[in-house]
Formats: C-alpha cells, sequence, structure tokens
C-alpha cells in the first residue's frame, strides 16, 4: 500500500513537472517560431535554427508520450484499487480513503496487526480467513449430510413402525370384536341367570325383613337391660362412695401421749400428708364405725406425722395404739380426677385447686369417664362468663351437677373439705 501511494505521488508529481515542461516547451517553440522569423532575415543562421527546432519539437514530442504513458499507468491502477472519482477525466484513487478502508477492513480481521498497514499485506489475510472460513462451512454441510441421512434413516424406522403399529391395531380390533361377540353370549346368560336370582332375592328380602324384625326386638330388649344394669350400677356406685362409706382406713395411731391430746399416725409426707389435714379417727375393732374424735396434723415427718385430738366423742373411750383414722380425699398413691362448680371465697377457687394437687388430685375442666370427685361451693351470682344473675343458682341445678349424679360422680361439698382440712 505504501508503494501504491509513493507510485501515485511520484506520478502526479511527474504529471505536474510535464505539464510544467509543455508550457516551457511552448514558449520556447513561440520563441524558436520569432526566431525563425528573425531567421528568414538572415540566411546564414536559417539551417542551425531548423535544427534547433527539430529537437524541441522531438523533446515536446517525447515529453507528451512520457505524461501520457504515465496518466494511463495512473488510470489502469486507480481503476484496479478503486476509491476514485468517477466523473474525473482521468482516474485518481484517494489514498485517505484507502487507508481507511484497510483499518476498517482489520477491524472485521482479527488476526491483521499492526504490521498490517497496505493491501499487499491485507490480501493475504482476507484470503487466509476465507479458507478457514469455507472450510468450516464445507464442514458443517458435511454434517448437514450426514444429520439428512440419519434423518431418512429414522424415517424409514418410524414408516416401518407405524406399518407395524396398523397391522397389531387390526389384529387387535379383530380381538376385540370377537371379546364382544362372547361378552354378548356370556350377558344373554347372566341375563337368564340374574332373572334367578332376583327371584331368590324377594325370597331372601322376605326373610331378612322377619329377621330384622327380630334383631331390633332383641336389640330393644337388650338396650332395656343395659339401662337397668347401669341404673343398679350407679345405685352401687352411690353406695361405695368414696366419701360416704370408705373401703379402707387411710392408716392408723402409732402412738397417744397421756391425756390424749397428742399422737402420731404412720402414713407422712411421703404419702401426700400435709400439716392441717384432719383424719376421722375410728376404733381399731372390727366392724366399729362411730368416730372418736378428730386428728390434725400438726408436724410432717417421710413415714409419720404428728397429730392433735379434737373433738373426744367420750372421754372413757379415747383414741389407743391401733385405732384407725380416715380422710375422704386422700389416696396415698392413686392419680385422681375433679371438677370444680359453685362459688369459692373461703377458702379460694385457687386454695382448693392447690390443696387438690398436693393430694395428686386433677381438676378438670368438664365431667368424664374418668371424673372421681365433684367438688361443689356456694350458690353462684355471676355465670361462666363473669356476668351478673338476677336471682342467684344453686350448684344442684347445674348441668354439671345433674350429670356428676348421673355419671355416679362422688360428690364433695366444700363444708367436708373444711372438716377434713384446715384453711
Amino acid at each position: 500500500m505504501k508503494r501504491i501511494q509513493e507510485f501515485t505521488l511520484r506520478g502526479a508529481s511527474q504529471r505536474g513537472a510535464a505539464k510544467v515542461n509543455v508550457i516551457w516547451l511552448i514558449i520556447l517553440v513561440t520563441l524558436v517560431i520569432f526566431a525563425l522569423v528573425f531567421a528568414f532575415s538572415a540566411n546564414s543562421e536559417k539551417a542551425d535554427l531548423q535544427l534547433r527546432l527539430d529537437d524541441a519539437t522531438a523533446k515536446a514530442k517525447a515529453a507528451k508520450e512520457a505524461e501520457d504513458a504515465t496518466s494511463k499507468q495512473i488510470s489502469e491502477l486507480s481503476r484496479a484499487i478503486g476509491w476514485y472519482d468517477r466523473n474525473a477525466p482521468i482516474p485518481v484513487s484517494a489514498p485517505d480513503s484507502i487507508k481507511a478502508t484497510v483499518e476498517a477492513t482489520k477491524q472485521t480481521f482479527s488476526d491483521a496487526g499492526a504490521s498490517v498497514t497496505d493491501l499487499e499485506n491485507l490480501i493475504p489475510v482476507i484470503e487466509q480467513n476465507y479458507k478457514a472460513r469455507t472450510k468450516e462451512v464445507q464442514q458443517l454441510k458435511d454434517t448437514v449430510a450426514t444429520l439428512t441421512t440419519e434423518k431418512n434413516t429414522d424415517a424409514l424406522a418410524l414408516r416401518a413402525a407405524s406399518a407395524a403399529k396398523e397391522t397389531q391395531i387390526a389384529s387387535l380390533s379383530k380381538q376385540l370384536e370377537d371379546a364382544q361377540q362372547a361378552a354378548s353370549r356370556t350377558q344373554s346368560g347372566l341375563e337368564a341367570q340374574i332373572a334367578t336370582l332376583k327371584s331368590t332375592a324377594s325370597d331372601l328380602e322376605t326373610t331378612l325383613k322377619t329377621a330384622r324384625g327380630e334383631i331390633d326386638a332383641e336389640k330393644h330388649r337388650s338396650l332395656n337391660s343395659t339401662a337397668e344394669y347401669k341404673a343398679r350400677f350407679d345405685a352401687m356406685s352411690n353406695k361405695i362412695a368414696f366419701l360416704k362409706e370408705p373401703e379402707a382406713p387411710d392408716g392408723a395411731l402409732l402412738a397417744v401421749s397421756k391425756g390424749a391430746q397428742i399422737g402420731w399416725i404412720d402414713i407422712g409426707a411421703n404419702q401426700r400428708v400435709a400439716a392441717g389435714m384432719k383424719f376421722a379417727v375410728i376404733s381399731g375393732k372390727l366392724g366399729s364405725k362411730a368416730v372418736k374424735c378428730m386428728a390434725e396434723v400438726s408436724k410432717t415427718e417421710p413415714g409419720r406425722s404428728e397429730v392433735m385430738f379434737t373433738g373426744v366423742v367420750d372421754q372413757f373411750d379415747p383414741p389407743v395404739i391401733g385405732d384407725r383414722i380416715y380422710n375422704p380425699l386422700l389416696d396415698p398413691k392413686g392419680q385422681r380426677n375433679a371438677v370444680l362448680v359453685g362459688r369459692f371465697s373461703v377458702p379460694s377457687e385457687n386454695e382448693v385447686r392447690g390443696l387438690l394437687a398436693n393430694l395428686g388430685i386433677t381438676v378438670q375442666p368438664k365431667i368424664d369417664n374418668t371424673t372421681d370427685y365433684l367438688i361443689v361451693g356456694g350458690e353462684m351470682y355471676v355465670d361462666k362468663d363473669g356476668t351478673a344473675l338476677e336471682e342467684p343458682i344453686q350448684p344442684s341445678e347445674t348441668a354439671v351437677y345433674k350429670d356428676a349424679e348421673a355419671k355416679g360422680v362422688a360428690i364433695t361439698p366444700l363444708k367436708d373439705l373444711r372438716a377434713y382440712f384446715k384453711f
């Protein structure tokens, strides 16, 4: 490219020089003509002037021919390269346009480095890239041809599979038709059997109605028997309620002081005994049920407790060692449940709950089959939502109380708690 630029610049310089020479040649010719005019007047100088004129003419012709050759060469080169004015009489390529095109082309072909500055070095890079792209295109064409062959093979396999599938479907359709005909024949036989079974079912239905009547009658008798047994069970439960008739004593007297004022019992803190708890003292004689006095716990130890005797019924029958002691709510080992109903002021509801918790009794929100006691407080002046009532309600009028009676739950009034526990 550099050589093209030098050549172009050199041609332009030569063409300018040629133009100058032509001008001078014209001037010279003019002078020669004037000289010839004067030469006519001097015959002696005529021959010399003629020679000079011929020489100048030859030189002018040679210069004109050189200039025309140079212009032709520049024109041919510019037409081959491009980047010239199409309307100019003599085409001349623009060096700046060629240089800008080379730089732009280098941006497209990254292989062209900084050393590539002309078309001579750029064209091999373009050719190399073209060959590489042609090779890639050919590889892609080969890949397409391979994929086309595979596609045609798959299409042939698919058509073969479709033909086999159609044959299989035709066979299955024939089998289905045969099966439908067989099913039709079987249906006719089954319809005859159904008619027979319907007749049998009618007879069985009559028998079933009779059996159901007998079952209903038996169920009614069973329900009556169950109600009778439940009533008997509730009656027996009421008779053996723990509060009203304890089955076994909670403990016995270990020691009694003179004057029967204090003593010791054989149960203590390990058996849920606490200070302030009271026990009924009953004679240890077989069959005795009379209460001699009350024993109030004043101090507890793990396996025994100190008690104070109060309310001795008969001074001639004081408490003695071996007498039995009872508390209706104490159970040294078992876990029981209770429900509270009514108003609790003295003791408060929280005190009652704490007492029951110490005795191993869980307070439930409502009566169920696991409830052992219903602890009954005083009459209620507010409902369960805390709204004041126009007239007080007795706990015995509540649904909870009636449910406890129906289920045989032991009902313990608050006064019995006061009799056996200190508040």
